[in-house]
């Protein structure tokens, strides 16, 4: 998320108890709790070059850092994001072809310290 979606509120002031749903609640981290626990061998991705097991999806904990990436491979990105995450990384993800300078500020800005 980026630092202006960060600082976005409403426009004018909200009614009385309203929630500024754009100050207020973009501010709050994703929680997930799972219904049930998947079968470690059961497949979890399924690719053209094979399947992945549950058991064999996320990796152990790597190198942390904050990724970049311009991957259009969906399971090469997923792959890398498990990986970043259970180094509790994080993953930058840039589409297209940016100048070359550009890039290079971006991710600096980015605080990137490692390129998949």
């Amino acid at each position: 998320m980026t630092l202006a979606a960060l600082a976005r509120s409403a426009p004018s002031p909200v009614p009385a108890g309203a929630v500024d749903e754009a100050r207020e609640l973009a501010t709050h981290g994703d929680a997930f709790t799972a219904y049930d626990s998947a079968d470690p061998g059961a497949i979890a991705l399924l690719t053209a070059e094979g399947t992945t097991a549950f058991d064999d999806l996320v990796p152990d904990a790597g190198t942390a850092g904050r990724w970049h990436t311009d991957t259009g491979d969906v399971a090469a990105l997923l792959r890398l994001v498990l990986a970043a995450w259970a180094a509790d990384g994080s993953v930058v993800l840039t589409r297209g072809a940016p100048d070359p300078d550009a890039l290079v500020r971006r991710l600096a800005s980015e605080g990137v310290t490692a390129t998949a």
